[in-house]
């Protein structure tokens, strides 16, 4: 079967085109057809100019493409036209011309696509919102930057309209605009007393991302879950599925069946050691002093490491502040304040918390009986029993516990952001117990117990363009585990005292350097490099009235260097995650290789299939050192890969 011919112009009219009524081809031609069907414009062509096109209809029909001159030759015209697509026209005659195949470029079919891309915002503060998701259709979408920025690429058929949500925050619907940057701004979800609606399920508190790998908290409904009568981070995520918790330990969070010291903890990149207030009941961080939490329960990308369980990564306020803020609060427990201030014209802010409880000053019943739940063993619950059945022995429990948090943002424009972070939090508890005996010495005793964990951060972040995004953080943490014992006897004759001392202190520098780049399908790559250099002191001493005092001092450190890179692809229906990160401690030629895979199947809204592989190392472990409080026993420990092992797990699940 031949190919079908079309000719625009019938051949009955060559003649009169020869005749003398075809423009010449000297004559100058003024064209322009932007995104137009290629048949259509030799169609206007062929009736502007006389000319006739013969072509093979599979050439040319359902390309797409743009053109615009002035006052250009017929032949340049043409040549301008067609090159690019792998075509081009042979002069049959005059005013006739052949449309074929290029002879040097294999023929593509021209396929239009549009960019839609923008920015989208906190309508109040005007802050862009990181992680928000903009779905056009079903199928196509994107999550923003942590700038905010998104950037889609789509083929035909354009939608005409997008919507997009994100976390606290109602969802809009808007018109699409095409080759522009669009700012949408989204409004804080506002909570009003209105007729009590009772569903199976509120999906307003978590946001489910990556196929359920990730797990976003809106920090402003804390406050529904449960917790001893203030909103609790830690605490509500033990509500969720895969998570537990031992002894109802808010610091102890059991991921995936691992143990609380091998999930990492970041607090704006500080690594947070010590997450727990009074020995664990309550979270150390303040609820109001939080923008956003992510969970990450399994299939942690590899842009996190150091660590063999979960990630919970905290980001904290504020954000863009627009008029001042102070509030105050007290519960049964503690007392704190929030203030927040612009900066510069609202193009940033300025946020500092403080929390202290009052338990040592003012003790009450409720904190009674959670010291009494807390401590159900061991030298304290041996002392309150006693307590209880001489008058002879008294004791007295003093606790306290304390956090402080400051953050600095900044926002010069939409590409540029500056943030400073401090944060401290600490426990402090004095137990004392003492012994009257009528027939030898009395007995005084003093546990003392001080737990601080403190750091600093400073990030900067830049959106170069649509697709390519950097973030640079430098931090340190410390962290300080003090116990000292005191024990005295003494009477008219006799004095005896002796005093233990064990403390440890671990210092942690990190700086991350990040690079992403975001392609118009979607299409994430990331790729960075991490330093971390972690110094461990530990001291041991002991002294007392018949013996010189004996201490021992041990100081440690290790350097730790990651480089990483991963692939993404996120959409409504499926997605995947391919990522690759390396590990190089300094006085070893061992390289830990963590290859990670995730990916993840949407059936309809209820049913969703994820699975995920993936190696991880760990290069910190912890070891207990028993000083019979039953609080505090437990030590971190630098991994030599002799006496203390590097820690490795493999991971496959299917969910």
């Amino acid at each position: 079967m031949y190919p079908r011919i079309t000719c625009v112009a019938l051949l009955c009219f060559q003649l009169f085109c020869w005749n003398g009524k075809l423009v010449a081809q000297s004559e100058r031609i003024t064209y322009s057809c932007q995104s137009c069907q290629l048949t259509t414009i030799l169609n206007e062509l062929s009736e502007q100019s006389n000319l006739i096109f013969a072509y093979q209809s599979e050439l040319v029909e359902g390309i797409i493409v743009s053109i615009s001159v002035e006052n250009l030759a017929i032949e340049d015209l043409l040549l301008e036209l067609l090159e690019p697509i792998g075509l081009y026209a042979e002069r049959l005659g005059r005013g006739r011309f052949s449309i074929q195949r290029s002879r040097t470029l294999s023929i593509q079919r021209q396929v239009e696509t549009r960019t839609i891309s923008g920015i989208v915002r906190h309508l109040e503060t005007e802050e862009p919102l990181p992680y928000a998701t903009v779905r056009i259709g079903p199928n196509r979408g994107a999550r923003t930057t942590e700038n905010g920025v998104f950037f889609i690429a789509l083929a035909d058929p354009f939608p005409d309209s997008l919507t997009v949500t994100y976390l606290g925050f109602e969802p809009i619907r808007l018109p699409i605009t095409y080759g522009q940057d669009m700012d949408l701004a989204l409004t804080p979800v506002t909570t009003s007393i209105e007729d009590i609606i009772i569903t199976d399920a509120n999906n307003e508190i978590l946001e489910i991302d990556d196929g359920g790998a990730t797990i976003r908290i809106d920090p402003k409904k804390l406050h529904l879950f449960s917790g001893l009568g203030e909103a609790d981070v830690i605490r509500g995520l033990q509500l969720l599925p895969g998570l537990t918790a031992a002894n109802e330990r808010a610091s102890g969070l059991y991921i995936r069946g691992g143990t609380p010291v091998e999930n990492l903890i970041l607090f704006d990149g500080i690594t947070v050691y010590q997450p727990g207030h009074f020995f664990g009941l309550l979270s150390a961080f303040n609820a109001d002093a939080i923008r956003d939490v992510k969970l990450y329960r399994s299939g942690m990308g590899a842009r996190y490491g150091g660590r063999t369980g979960g990630v919970i990564d905290i980001t904290g306020k504020p954000g863009r502040v627009i008029t001042p803020q102070l509030s105050a609060s007290i519960n049964l427990m503690n007392a704190q304040v929030v203030a927040q201030v612009p900066w510069e014209e609202d193009k940033g802010g300025l946020l500092i918390s403080a929390r202290r409880s009052f338990t040592d000053v003012a003790p009450n019943v409720f904190f009674q009986r959670l010291f009494d739940s807390r401590f159900q063993e061991g030298v304290i619950y041996f002392g309150q029993q006693s307590q209880s059945q001489s008058e002879d022995i008294t004791v007295n429990p003093r606790l306290h516990y304390f956090d402080f948090n400051a953050k600095w943002l900044y926002r010069p424009n939409d590409r540029d952001l500056f943030s400073a972070t401090a944060f401290k939090s600490g426990d402090d508890l004095l137990y004392e117990l003492s012994e009257v005996n009528e027939n030898g010495p009395d007995v005084m005793s003093d546990d003392i117990l001080r737990l601080v964990n403190e750091g600093a951060a400073t990030t900067y972040a830049r959106q170069w363009n649509k697709s390519h995004y950097t973030r640079m953080n430098l931090a340190w943490s410390s962290f300080r585990n003090r116990y000292q014992y005191t024990y005295q006897l003494s009477n008219d004759q006799f004095f005896y005292r002796s005093d233990l001392l064990r403390s440890q202190w671990l210092q942690d520098f990190a700086f991350r350097l990040e690079h992403t780049w975001t392609a118009p399908n979607a299409l994430r790559i990331t790729g960075g490099i991490h330093r971390n250099v972690l110094a461990l002191r530990d001291v041991q001493s002991l002294d007392d009235t018949q013996n010189d005092l004996s201490e021992e001092v041990t100081n440690t450190d290790q350097g730790l260097t990651a480089a990483f890179i991963e692939t993404a692809k996120d959409g409504s229906v499926s997605g995947w995650e391919i990522g690759l990160r390396s590990h190089l401690l300094d006085d070893s030629t061992a390289v830990f290789l963590e290859p990670r895979i995730m990916g993840y199947v949407r059936m309809g809204d209820r049913i969703r299939i994820q699975g995920n592989v993936g190696r991880y190392h760990q290069f910190l472990n912890y070891i207990s050192v028993y000083n019979g409080l039953e609080a505090g026993e437990d030590f971190w420990a630098l991994a030599d890969g002799d006496s203390i092992a590097v820690l490795q797990s493999d991971v496959a699940s299917l969910s």
